[in-house]
């Protein structure tokens, strides 16, 4: 429900619910179904390959949504900003 009333190209990371130690992604983008869901596979990260590095190199994921903790709000930045320094 946080995404659907955001820009294609926002996105959520959060640990899988179906599958353990697996990263999941919910997005937005301008086809009929708003938000779509992402499962990264074990292979799409490795030694090689970190997190940051797979969202950079996916177009449709642009802009980051982030729970702060402590306040409870969510904010957005483009995922440059946040993991700038993390990428190989």
């Amino acid at each position: 429900s946080i995404l659907q009333s955001e820009p294609p190209g926002t996105f959520i990371v959060r640990f899988s619910d179906s599958s353990a130690g697996s990263f999941a992604i919910a997005y937005t983008d301008n086809s009929k179904e708003k938000v779509k869901h992402y499962l990264i596979k074990p292979e799409e990260i490795s030694s090689n390959k970190s997190l940051p590095d797979f969202l950079r190199d996916k177009p449709q994921f642009d802009m980051i949504t982030r729970l702060h903790v402590v306040s409870g709000k969510l904010t957005k930045s483009h995922k440059d900003e946040i993991f700038e320094g993390q990428y190989y």
